[in-house]
């Protein structure tokens, strides 16, 4: 085999691959003999069929298959000879004068785009600042506060003076006399007392107290065309269900909702202590995936000659994509490769690999923590099983692997950029807000 190559435009090159007649002619007899062997062809028996006939009826291209396997693997040892490596699989065709009959003129073309070099160096990581964001007493106290908001409990009430809203169950549809409210399908919306024009407050008690579902709700809404009050007005009918109040949980509750029911805590200072832990640690996981993304769109103006005709015969190559204009599909094809070029650079340079095994062992581990510590060995056969069952299915596998791999990430980081910079979380949204 011979081949010639081909500069097309930047990063983008074709190789033709020549297969002499003699190699071709070797490969077809080859073939023919192992098909020859076990034909069965009607007038002879069977692997006794002459060579003319076995060719006639299988015919001329023969050995082509086993011909394009061994200049598939010529063309990719040519590639790490030559220390190449494509930014996507290469394009190939079969030269249009090949004449399988007579083994002449046999060349395939590769087309194909390399991947542009990318450099990182500690001195890229170094050149960017990394925040440390620690929460002051004032913001740890906001925060939680915050997060006791987010998971306040609906209870009902009979004390309209105690009541913070209305629970109001909404159908979409009709349902016949059997059917009760309150069963599943009813949706249910509480309407705030101050959801409630202020002159209509009292009016609107009078109707749920008297149950009287035929008043037309948005009539006393201050802001009707609210999108959480959609389900009231495109209903069918509806029921007034209860008077509510929201009510903060309680420590143990807010305990289970951050770290699980396993966790076990002696006194409410190490419990909030743990809360203050790991607000800050979400809140620096944060400034990482910021500091990230600095060096990320640094690298990203030192990638050039990424060949566009080339991507776009590659993504044109298969029917389907026809349908889709590249130049609406190419800004999202760029940055995927890109981030895939940045990415590889970012992992060579911290030596970051991962492995099935890191993956199911951190899952299984994380499982573990959930669950009460005595329960854990008699579980964890099952929860291994769960973990690799999980492994198998492409779309979690997917998001499992990306998730040890940013942890992996963090800590290689923070171990180069061992002296970030401290800063509070309300200097850190300032940061940020300056930055967009």
């Amino acid at each position: 085999m011979e081949n010639t190559t081909v500069e097309l435009s930047d990063n983008h090159q074709r190789m033709t691959i020549t297969v002499s007649k003699e190699e071709y002619l070797a490969e077809r007899k080859k073939a023919l003999k192992k098909v020859q062997s076990t034909a069965n062809i009607p007038g002879f028996r069977p692997g006794k069929a002459p060579e003319a006939v076995v060719l006639k009826m299988y015919g001329q291209g023969l050995g082509f298959d086993e011909t394009y396997q061994k200049v598939y693997s010529y063309f990719n040892q040519e590639l790490k000879e030559k220390n190449l490596k494509l930014l996507l699989e290469p394009l190939a065709e079969l030269a249009p004068e090949a004449d399988f009959t007579t083994g002449e003129h046999l060349a395939f073309h590769f087309e194909y785009a390399l991947e542009p070099d990318l450099e990182l160096s500690t001195e890229d990581l170094h050149s960017e600042v990394l925040y440390q964001v620690y929460l002051t007493d004032e913001e740890f106290a906001q925060e939680l506060e915050n997060i006791k908001i987010r998971n306040k409990k609906t209870v009902t009430t009979d004390d309209f003076s105690q009541a913070d809203g209305f629970r109001v169950l909404v159908h979409t549809s009709a349902h016949d006399d059997h059917q009760q409210p309150g069963q599943p399908h009813d949706h249910a919306v509480v309407v705030l007392k101050s959801d409630i024009l202020p002159e209509k407050l009292d009016e609107f008690k009078s109707a749920f107290d008297q149950q009287n579902t035929e008043i037309r709700i948005a009539e006393f809404l201050v802001n009707p065309d609210d999108k959480k009050f959609s389900e009231l007005t495109a209903a069918h009918h509806l029921h007034f269900d209860a008077m509510v109040r929201f009510e903060d949980p309680s420590m143990d509750e807010l305990k289970d909702l951050i770290f699980g029911h396993s966790r076990k805590f002696d006194n409410e200072e190490e419990l909030l202590s743990a809360i203050r832990e790991q607000i800050e640690k979400y809140l620096n996981e944060d400034a990482l995936r910021v500091y990230i993304q600095h060096i990320k769109t640094k690298a990203e103006a030192k990638i050039n000659g990424i060949p566009k005709e080339f991507l776009e015969k590659w993504w044109s190559r298969e029917e389907k994509n026809k349908e889709i204009k590249f130049e609406s599909i190419y800004p999202q094809l760029e940055y995927e490769i890109k981030s895939n070029i940045i990415s590889k650079a970012i992992n060579k340079l911290l030596d970051i690999q991962i492995s099935r095994e890191q993956v199911r062992d951190y899952y299984v581990n994380q499982h573990l923590n959930s669950i009460d510590e005595e329960k854990r060995e008699a579980l964890k056969d099952l929860i291994v099983q769960i973990v690799e069952n999980n492994l198998n299915d492409s779309r979690q596998s997917e998001t499992m692997y990306d998730r040890v791999y940013e942890e992996a990430l963090f800590e290689k980081i923070k171990s180069v950029k061992t002296n970030p910079f401290q800063v509070t979380f309300t200097q850190f949204k300032e940061i940020l807000s300056n930055q967009k």
